[in-house]
């Protein structure tokens, strides 16, 4: 293991003449995405009580409660969450606050979209994990240049698995 991943080295990405430091996502972070899912699961079933009896409101708050704390950082409902935009927006925004503590959840959507972001973006996570092998680079690549919404949630996707392969034990 390299001395920056032990270390949990800051990366820096450079996006319309802003330099951002992108830091390797730590427990704290993990555990903070981890109970926004977990939330954003009760929040749907609280949103949904209104028609329901309440016998059945109980039994859909419990089960959804059960459910709900269940939901692990690596469990399917987590990652189908860092697929969306506020999920991918999150873990960014988790990976820059530590080293931007004014950045809000909002400028992270932001960049979450911009369009030189993703190929900036995608490129750094690579060099700092080593995921993708030149082929597979080059493929996301001439994906991400192409103006189909699917070049979007491929990075989407992509970054929910890296951010995956990001942990790394460092102190709070």
């Amino acid at each position: 293991m390299s001395l920056s991943k032990m270390t949990a080295a800051v990366s820096e990405l450079k996006i319309d003449n802003i330099t951002y430091r992108i830091s390797p996502l730590r427990d704290m972070d993990f555990g903070e995405f981890e109970r926004w899912v977990q939330d954003s699961y009760m929040d749907v079933a609280l949103r949904n009580l209104e028609s329901l009896s309440e016998k059945d409101r109980e039994v859909l708050i419990k089960a959804a409660y059960e459910k709900a704390s269940n939901l692990t950082f690596a469990s399917k409902e987590s990652i189908t969450l860092m697929t969306t935009v506020d999920g991918a927006a999150k873990l960014l925004w988790l990976s820059l606050r530590r080293e931007h503590p004014d950045i809000t959840i909002e400028i992270a959507q932001e960049l979450a979209t911009h369009p030189k972001t993703i190929k900036l973006f995608m490129d750094k996570i690579h060099d700092l994990n080593r995921i993708l092998s030149h082929e597979s680079k080059k493929k996301m690549v001439l994906e991400k240049t192409q103006t189909k919404p699917s070049a979007m949630m491929n990075f989407i996707g992509f970054l929910a698995n890296s951010f995956r392969f990001l942990r790394v034990r460092s102190p709070k």
